[in-house]
């Protein structure tokens, strides 16, 4: 039973190091320009919004095109990942 104590403190220190470990790493790459907030998206034009969409689709690993910025037929993108085809239609409205 001991063993099994000894054990279990062991793998409950290893844990917490790597979750430090991690935080720091975070800490380390945060940069605060590209903290997103509502107000700031919000305060995006519906171009700016787009924009917007298509970096954070890219960024989770979605293949991104985007369509013309007019006459578009309501399509904004067009987003592909693992096979599945999504179309987005945009809309930021203050």
């Amino acid at each position: 039973l001991q063993a099994f104590r000894d054990s279990l403190s062991l793998c409950e220190a290893i844990y917490f190091d790597i979750l430090v470990e991690r935080l720091g790493s975070q800490l380390e790459h945060f940069n605060p320009n590209q903290f997103i907030t509502m107000y700031l998206v919000d305060a995006m034009d519906g171009f700016q919004f787009e924009a917007f969409l298509v970096e954070i689709f890219r960024t989770i690993g979605y293949d991104v095109k985007e369509t013309k910025k007019t006459a578009d037929q309501g399509a904004d993108l067009f987003v592909n990942r693992f096979g599945k085809n999504m179309v987005i239609q945009a809309k930021n409205y203050s």
